[in-house]
C-alpha cells in the first residue's frame, strides 16, 4: 500500500514539477514582500513613538528650564580625574575575565 501511494506521488511531482517550482517561488516572494510590509509598519510606529517622546521632552525641558553654570555641573560630576583603585580595579577584572577562560 504504501509502495502505491509512495509510486504516486513520485509520479505527481514528476508531472507537475513546474507548477510547484513557481508556486514555490510565488510563495517565497509572497512571504517576502509580507515580511517587508510589516517591518515598514513596525518602522513608522517606533517613529511615531520616538517623535512623540522627543516631543514630551522638550516641553518638560521648556516647563524645567534649569540654568546650570559650568562651575556647577562640574562640582556635580566630581573632579574627573583618574583614582588609583578605579585603575586597580579594571586591571584586576580585565586579568580575570583574560585568565578564568584559557583553564
Amino acid at each position: 500500500m504504501s509502495f502505491c501511494v509512495s509510486c504516486f506521488f513520485q509520479d505527481a511531482f514528476k508531472r507537475h514539477r513546474v507548477v510547484f517550482t513557481v508556486g514555490t517561488s510565488i510563495a517565497s516572494v509572497a512571504t517576502a514582500w509580507i515580511g517587508y510590509s510589516l517591518r515598514h509598519f513596525h518602522d513608522e510606529k517606533v517613529e511615531q513613538r520616538l517623535e512623540s517622546i522627543e516631543k514630551d521632552v522638550s516641553v518638560w525641558q521648556m516647563k524645567h528650564n534649569h540654568n546650570l553654570e559650568h562651575s556647577e555641573i562640574k562640582d556635580i560630576v566630581g573632579p574627573g580625574g583618574l583614582s588609583v583603585p578605579t585603575c586597580a580595579a579594571t586591571a584586576a577584572t580585565t586579568l580575570f575575565i583574560g585568565i578564568v577562560p584559557s583553564f
